[in-house]
């Protein structure tokens, strides 16, 4: 057997990731041409008026672990690529701007950027987004990705195109304590050379789900009225809800108006002031047994009624007794009933006798919800189940 001289230096073998999979895009909100019309002076859509919002999105792929990610990003900037006239060519300039106002051309919101400038139909913009995505993999590890969209603007010195409206304010807000009624009508209106046209309008409702808008009539709180000029919504269904008003030639077109009106309706949430009474006085005694509680609630200089309080609010009962800092849970209900010997209190050992506060927090139910079971929307005889969170 041959004798061991020694032992050779080894070379070092690292161990690399194989590079991702990746797609990046730029997802929109709205389109990427605008119309300017000679005739009216007029762009469409008026992106001071409806913006264009552009989201980075991002999503790889490990051929190794055969295993999908969406990365999250690192860093996240817009840049805007337009025609400088001093210069006399294009330039590109970074966008920091997050403060939205009037004069504000761009926002960035979080990864998102806002588009509020009207582009000219003389030269096109490029807006180009670069990023830098973390590896899922390996949390050392970015990667720079990058993307770009051109807004451009036609010109039209013939066509007119209806001007649309809704008869209601931009913002409108629902109080379920108060109002009588959790429906509203939205009225559309169309309006072409300074006539009314609403009757050969053929109107088409949207509501904003998220970032992207859909027909309003796939939404819950959608009641009646799409194509037809009044909308009617049921606000006890969407808490935050967004309208979208477009318009098209006629039920066939293929094509909607470029114009559209945004109105929204939300819910605004009242000031209450809760007291608790109880049935049998202030004070509990040795011979008590049992104690009742109830509550007071006002809103607006007035009392609400059992029957509102039930629909709209849920009470979740405590007790606590001054001598600790520590609150006991005494369960959920309209009414409750406590067994004297829970609300009965003294200092220590002593024979002295201390209070006992009894109150409940106020919960409003939130609007309708689907009814879902481990992610799956719940059904019976085939018709969505909708309930109403507590909180």
């Amino acid at each position: 057997m041959g004798r061991k001289l020694n032992v050779s230096t080894p070379t070092v073998i690292n161990t690399e990731l194989m590079p991702l999979d990746e797609s990046f895009y730029i997802e929109h909100s709205g389109q990427f041409e605008q119309w300017y019309y000679d005739n009216t002076n007029k762009y469409a859509p008026n992106r001071k008026l409806t913006p264009l919002t552009l989201i980075p999105k991002i999503s790889a792929f490990d051929q190794d672990t055969k295993q999908k990610y969406e990365p999250a990003f690192y860093t996240v900037s817009w840049f805007e690529r337009a025609y400088d006239s001093t210069a006399g060519d294009y330039v590109e300039t970074e966008i920091t701007n997050i403060t939205d106002g009037d004069t504000a051309d761009y926002v960035k919101v979080g990864n998102n950027l806002l588009v509020k400038k009207n582009v000219s139909y003389t030269r096109s913009i490029t807006i180009r987004c670069e990023a830098t995505y973390i590896d899922p993999r390996d949390s050392g590890v970015t990667y720079r990705v990058q993307d770009s969209v051109i807004l451009s603007t036609n010109r039209d010195a013939s066509v007119e195109f209806p001007t649309l409206d809704v008869a209601a304010p931009s913002s409108q807000s629902y109080n379920p304590l108060v109002d009588a009624s959790s429906r509203f009508t939205f009225h559309a209106i169309a309006n072409k050379g300074g006539k009314d046209v609403s009757e050969s309008t053929y109107f088409v409702w949207y509501a904003v789900d998220g970032t992207v808008e859909v027909l309003a009539d796939t939404m819950p709180w959608y009641v009646s009225g799409q194509n037809t000029q009044d909308l009617v919504v049921d606000s006890m269904f969407g808490e935050d809800i967004r309208i979208v008003l477009r318009a098209k030639e006629s039920a066939n077109a293929t094509t909607l108006y470029p114009d559209k009106v945004h109105r929204t309706l939300h819910w605004r949430i009242p000031d209450v002031d809760t007291n608790v009474v109880s049935q049998n006085g202030s004070a509990v005694r040795s011979n008590t047994v049992k104690m009742n509680f109830g509550t007071v609630v006002n809103i607006r200089h007035s009392v609400l009624s059992d029957d509102m309080k039930k629909e709209h609010l849920h009470f979740n009962w405590k007790i606590r007794k001054n001598t600790t800092s520590t609150e006991t849970d005494m369960g959920w209900g309209q009414q409750m009933e406590f067994a004297a010997s829970a609300l009965r209190n003294t200092i220590g050992n002593t024979s002295s006798l201390a209070s006992t506060l009894v109150f409940p927090y106020v919960y409003l139910l939130g609007a309708y919800e689907k009814v879902t079971e481990d992610g799956a929307v719940v059904t019976e005889d085939g018709e969505t189940v909708f309930d109403r969170p507590v909180f």
